[in-house]
């Protein structure tokens, strides 16, 4: 994994966010910031948080870990790092199984995108996130490069598919865009169900632009 630093400025409480796939820190720049030190990870080629992150935990009074699409699974897998004691687990639009016919995206769709993924494929897809053409057309755009983007996919299927995590339970809400056509939100509530709250939102994958800022997100966890 990469690490951004969206702001590190001795702030007692911490914000670690997972993104999506493909992604990195700009489709969340838009978020005002008066109150967090903020790290953003992303590209999941390799799984391994960077090497001494957790040294940084032990600066912060409270660590918010909010995970989005396949920052979900990427942050579960991570859940041993982080001290439990001062950590929240928040999920948007992911699973624990991100692969999967019942609990994430569906095997045969999530191959199919792998095989058609392309330029326009990626553009598509990044549509596909949003309800709305306006926000499809303000969304910030990752500056990673195709090729990675796609090594990033594969593996991501085979690694998520080696390693299903059943159990997310110790998370303490899940967001779910009744919108979504990324993960159907139906097998997202069948994954969440009996595991942790659940809160629907009116969005479609990308749930971001309905706060302005990081504070009114916190607020609703």
């Amino acid at each position: 994994m990469k690490v951004s630093w969206l702001s590190k400025t001795g702030k007692r409480e911490l914000i670690v966010f997972f993104a999506g796939w493909a992604m990195d820190e700009n489709p969340v720049k838009h978020l005002k910031n008066d109150s967090y030190d903020i790290a953003v990870f992303y590209d999941y080629r390799n799984l391994m948080l960077p090497d001494d992150f957790w040294k940084e935990f032990s600066a912060y009074k409270n660590i918010f870990v909010l995970s989005w699409s396949m920052g979900v699974w990427a942050a579960g897998l991570n859940q041993a790092v982080f001290p439990m004691d001062k950590s929240v687990f928040i999920a948007f639009n992911g699973t624990g199984m991100p692969v999967d016919d019942r609990f994430g995206i569906p095997v045969k769709i999530f191959s199919m995108t792998i095989n058609n993924m392309s330029e326009k494929g990626r553009e598509l897809f990044f549509q596909g996130m949003f309800e709305k053409e306006d926000d499809y057309h303000r969304f910030t755009r990752p500056e990673r490069n195709l090729e990675e983007q796609v090594d990033e996919l594969i593996r991501l299927r085979n690694m998520t598919l080696e390693k299903p995590l059943l159990d997310l339970s110790f998370f303490k809400k899940a967001f779910i865009g009744k919108k979504d056509k990324i993960i159907p939100s139906k097998n997202q509530s069948r994954y969440w169900n009996n595991q942790t709250e659940i809160k629907m939102l009116d969005a479609g994958h990308y749930p971001f632009f309905l706060w302005d800022s990081w504070e009114k997100i916190i607020e609703n966890v």
